[in-house]
């Protein structure tokens, strides 16, 4: 479905951003359940999400990265200023944004980076900052403590700080 997608955006095909909302709604509303937002706030986070892939479809083309990660970033990125913007309560996502304010974070391959952790790292990466997971509900979910969690995530921010530092992208 990808190609389809991708081939109707290099088209300039607004039908994509159909297709785009049909198979990765789900996704963005499973990343967009993780914040404080009200009904109406999700939908326009949603609309501002394809718009912004939409504006932004020949830049993501030629990088060639995962259509699903893509909108992932990009969902929680919209998501995460949208409650900065709106002043929600937010002190425990703030921590949550690895990938900085920056729009530069937008541009890499994340594909490649998490390719370079080990396949735990890979889960935690995936539950902490895709999913918005609680150390709570990956401890539960994995068997694991809490402190055992919490310090594998702080070992992971430092080994990605370190990928992408490698990498040109950070610092």
């Amino acid at each position: 479905m990808d190609k389809i997608i991708i081939d109707k955006m290099k088209s300039h095909d607004e039908e994509s951003l159909d297709l785009l909302k049909q198979t990765y709604l789900s996704l963005m509303l499973y990343i967009l359940n993780s914040f404080p937002l009200k009904y109406e706030d999700k939908e326009e986070c949603i609309n501002d999400v394809l718009l912004k892939v939409w504006n932004a479809k020949d830049q993501y083309l030629e990088n060639q990265i995962s259509l699903k990660n893509y909108i992932a970033l990009i969902t929680r990125r919209v998501a995460l200023n949208y409650v900065r913007k709106k002043q929600y309560v937010f002190s425990p996502f703030e921590d949550m944004d690895i990938f900085g304010k920056e729009d530069i974070y937008e541009n890499i391959h994340w594909d490649e980076v998490i390719l370079k952790l080990s396949k735990k790292e890979q889960v935690l990466f995936y539950r902490k900052y895709y999913y918005f997971q609680s150390i709570e509900t990956i401890s539960l979910e994995l068997g694991m403590t809490y402190k055992s969690v919490e310090s594998y995530l702080y070992r992971l921010r430092k080994k990605l700080q370190k990928i992408l530092k490698e990498g040109g992208y950070y610092g």
